[in-house]
């Protein structure tokens, strides 16, 4: 075996095990887990992906916080799909990984709601995350985690017809053209 698959299979046991301790009791062993696998960057997102699914909800919402935190505009399309995610907490923490993003993640999302226009999960979430760009809107405590100045008057502008059939009674029905036109937009 080379030390180069040696050194990768040592590393993903240590990125496992600090998953695990993600679900510490230990405040200090928990805190340090989510700082190690945030600083590790590229090298946890895998283990961070498959921890979205754990049976353990406090690892798979520590799991969805440290993706969404890591700002990496890679994630939007990981991150678009968590706002289908079983759990409540990951849908949230997706979103606000989305909006953290900003423009970034707006290819990925359109994308989706073009694909998807009948997902409700999805709905909901894009819901919040494109009426949140349109209007501007930080909920309370999120000033410091995002910053809505990528989103141009333009862009913001394009959002409307997408954010209208959102909230329509049927949106499959106008969703994907909406969601196409903002998308050729940005492209």
């Amino acid at each position: 075996m080379n030390k180069k698959t040696e050194k990768d299979k040592a590393q993903q046991l240590s990125t496992e095990q600090l998953i695990s301790d993600l679900n510490s009791k230990d405040l200090r062993v928990h805190v340090k887990a989510r700082l190690c696998l945030l600083t590790m960057g590229q090298a946890a997102i895998p283990c961070l992906i498959k921890a979205l699914e754990d049976d353990n909800r406090e690892i798979r919402w520590e799991a969805a916080k440290i993706l969404a935190e890591m700002r990496n505009p890679a994630l939007a399309p990981i991150l678009t799909q968590g706002l289908e995610n079983r759990d409540p907490d990951v849908r949230w923490l997706s979103a606000e990984g989305l909006l953290a993003l900003g423009k970034d993640a707006l290819s990925s999302l359109l994308a989706s709601l073009i694909k998807k226009p009948t997902s409700t999960l999805l709905l909901q979430g894009a819901h919040h995350v494109l009426q949140d760009f349109y209007l501007k809107r930080r909920h309370e405590g999120e000033t410091q985690y995002y910053s809505l100045n990528s989103i141009s008057d333009e862009i913001r502008e394009k959002l409307k017809p997408v954010v209208t059939a959102l909230e329509a009674d049927e949106p499959s029905h106008s969703l994907p053209a909406a969601a196409q036109e903002a998308l050729d937009y940005l492209r």
